[in-house]
């Protein structure tokens, strides 16, 4: 168990070490914050839809309901 640990544990360090160097070299993705509140999901701020929809409730009889559930 103890050289498993020893094995994983060394692994990690490699690879951090590795990270740490190609941050100095310029290499990989460097993001702030300015970035990832820039990268949000959903629609900009400001921006406003052409022809926004329009909310509306309808009553149907059964038999149209259940048609428009065939298809």
């Amino acid at each position: 168990m103890k050289l498993k640990v020893d094995t994983e544990l060394s692994e990690f360090e490699r690879d951090l070490l590795e990270s740490i160097a190609q941050a100095k070299r310029g290499e990989g993705r460097v993001t702030t914050p300015e970035q990832i509140m820039a990268r949000r999901q959903g629609r900009p701020v400001g921006s406003v839809k052409a022809a926004p929809k329009v909310p509306t409730t309808i009553r149907l009889s059964p038999d149209v309901s259940a048609a428009f559930r065939a298809t």
